[in-house]
């Protein structure tokens, strides 16, 4: 029965993930329409506090620190690609 309950929050938590980088760069590719240096700053701490809450939800559920750890990597590699395509192609 555990065992069901965490594969259930470990799909959760990879799609919640693929959700937070989808609305990361779409907000990102807004901003760079806009170039307003106020909504970057605004939209940066937004973003800060919203992970911020996740981890604090995952922890409160028990999901290990290795897990957190390997999906933070994940995410600052898929950010760090994300900038060098955008930063090669223009």
């Amino acid at each position: 029965m555990q065992e069901e309950k965490n594969n259930g929050i470990t799909v959760h938590m990879v799609l919640g993930m693929g959700g937070l980088l989808l609305v990361m760069a779409g907000v990102f590719k807004l901003l760079l329409l806009v170039m307003d240096p106020i909504s970057y700053a605004l939209s940066g701490v937004g973003l800060a506090f919203v992970i911020q809450y996740i981890y604090t939800l995952e922890k409160k559920n028990g999901v290990s620190s290795a897990f957190q750890w390997i999906r933070s990597a994940v995410m600052i590699g898929l950010f760090l690609l994300f900038l060098t395509m955008y930063f090669v192609a223009n």
